[in-house]
């Protein structure tokens, strides 16, 4: 373990230097690109217009950063209002030195506010207590920085800020940044976000400086490949030395305290004042004392049977109190709850008896009869119909199908990107960023406890499969896969049914895919991705 530790913080230490120098070399770069910004703006306006523009001295990707950032009109600053407003009145009507006026003029307000933002960050450094302030989170949050006033700030950001993320947006970066170090490039991969190759400093260093940074990444890889393998651990809690009672927060303020709360079982769930816990913090024997009551084997029962039937026994899984919905099937409950208890909570038993019962082997056939009774289904009188399939259910189906899922089991959690053919359960799954095909399915915030799985049906999750990288992979190898089996096409395209959907097609779907085939020129791929775009592939049945 000691090893590990101090071979993992050498790499920790070497890769922050390396991060160091992208940085300052990037804060570097965005003060000398700056005094170019008038020349920028004269060339973006000549591009606009189709002219050529003069490039001495100028970069073609700079520019084309410009271009785009000045077609778009709403901003957050005024201060290309004068720039705007030329563009309105069309070229023909602003003259050369109109134009250069501004621009001149436009470069000296982003020279003097780059000297501003220089500025307060030096002032901000001074506050912090230095580089080691600087970086530590806690300190940032509690100490009362300067800043600048917000249209500066916005105008700032939009020239040299570094990319982030913020209330779901993505800002990639300023117009002038190119420093992407390894926690950035760490934050996209989460997210899903490419980084463009033309954010590398590397671009703009040659010679020694270019020299000392392929050696300290050289250093650095030769690092992470002599670290030897990650010890297992699992994070946990411990009794502190001194355990005291916590002191009630009246009206939930932690400022006003009331009296103590002895740490003992809730007496709302037994009967009597319970007894004190005496063992340590009293953690072991709350848990002791929640498995003994009856009504942990209710709510574990009634999740198991929920996530059979989509429905529980119990509608409200997380609230078995007066304000919960009452059980429609209490002796059901209370059936499966003593049977949980008997086979030593053994929960695989549990499921055997739920799915081998009758119940689980109806049909979703629909009755006027029973409907008119029980038209929600509350008692179970036929199988409910499935929504959609979670979302670790629908990747791991689209993996199979295109013969690319890995049955590996065990192991530590990997991005869910395109390399990773796991199934999902096996994936990394982030508290703060969530990965977007997860969010975009309905998987629950891993910061909160969750009873059950929302299911919603939108057009974002028809787009996924219609435009994604993901899915256009996996309809690849699923169409490969057909290729290489059977005599024709009618024979590759039960295949595909049978794989997709786990049944034969129909002689009209048979006949549908044929016509396809040939109007297409044998376009296997989009075939393939027709049939995992389809409501019967995301369903069960």
């Amino acid at each position: 373990m000691q090893v590990y530790k101090k071979a993992k913080e050498r790499v920790e230490q070497r890769q922050e230097q390396v991060d160091d120098f992208v940085r300052l070399r990037s804060v570097e770069l965005g003060e000398m690109l700056v005094l170019d910004t008038s020349r920028y703006l004269t060339a973006s306006w000549d591009k606009l217009h189709g002219k050529e523009p003069a490039m001495v001295g100028l970069e073609a990707q700079i520019l084309d950063r410009w271009v785009t950032y000045l077609k778009d009109p709403p901003k957050d600053h005024s201060n290309l209002k004068p720039w705007y407003d030329m563009v309105a009145r069309g070229p023909g009507a602003v003259s050369r030195e109109e134009l250069q006026a501004f621009a001149d003029g436009f470069q000296q307000q982003v020279v003097a506010l780059f000297a501003q933002k220089h500025e307060i960050d030096d002032r901000n450094y001074v506050k912090l207590g230095g580089a080691k302030g600087a970086k530590d989170e806690r300190t940032r949050q509690y100490t009362n920085l300067e800043s600048l006033e917000i249209e500066k700030y916005y105008l700032w950001r939009d020239l040299a800020s570094d990319p982030f993320q913020r209330n779901g947006v993505f800002f990639p970066g300023g117009i002038y940044y190119y420093g992407v170090t390894s926690r950035m490039r760490r934050d996209f991969e989460v997210r899903g976000v490419g980084v463009p190759e033309v954010k590398d400093i590397d671009l703009f260093l040659s010679g020694q400086w270019q020299r000392h940074l392929d050696r300290m990444r050289a250093e650095l890889e030769t690092l992470k490949k002599a670290m030897p393998p990650e010890y297992p651990f699992l994070h946990g809690v411990r009794d502190s030395d001194k355990p005291a009672n916590a002191r009630i927060h009246i009206r939930g303020d932690e400022k006003t305290l009331g009296e103590e709360a002895p740490r003992r079982f809730l007496s709302v769930l037994g009967e009597g004042i319970p007894k004190p816990f005496t063992q340590g913090s009293g953690r072991l024997e709350l848990a002791k004392a929640i498995a003994a009551h009856p009504l942990a084997a209710r709510v574990m029962a009634n999740r198991v049977w929920l996530g059979h039937f989509g429905q529980g026994i119990v509608r409200s899984p997380s609230n078995f109190g007066q304000l919960g919905e009452r059980p429609t099937h209490p002796e059901l409950l209370e059936y499966l709850s003593a049977r949980l208890i008997e086979s030593g909570w053994s929960l695989k038993a549990l499921h055997r008896e739920i799915m081998l019962s009758a119940a689980y082997a109806l049909s979703t056939k629909h009755s006027e009869q029973h409907s008119a009774v029980d038209p929600e289904n509350r008692l179970f009188w036929r199988a409910n119909l499935s929504p959609r399939l979670d979302a670790e259910s629908l990747r791991d189906s689209m993996l199979f199908v295109a013969g690319r899922l890995s049955l590996e089991s065990g192991g530590s959690p990997l991005p869910l990107d395109d390399a990773n053919t796991r199934r999902t359960i096996y994936g990394y799954v982030g508290r703060t960023i969530l990965d977007p095909m997860l969010s975009l399915f309905d998987f629950p915030n891993p910061n909160n406890t969750s009873e059950q799985r929302s299911v919603t049906l939108g057009p974002m999750q028809r787009l996924y499969f219609m435009n994604n990288e993901f899915v256009a992979r996996q309809a690849d190898a699923f169409a490969e896969r057909i290729k290489r089996v059977g005599q024709n096409d009618e024979e590759r395209i039960q295949m595909a049914y049978r794989l997709a959907f786990g049944r034969s097609p129909s002689r009209d779907e048979t006949r549908m895919s044929k016509d396809f085939l040939r109007v297409s020129g044998g376009a296997w791929s989009q075939f393939s991705q027709a049939l995992l775009t389809s409501a019967e592939f995301s369903s069960v049945n």
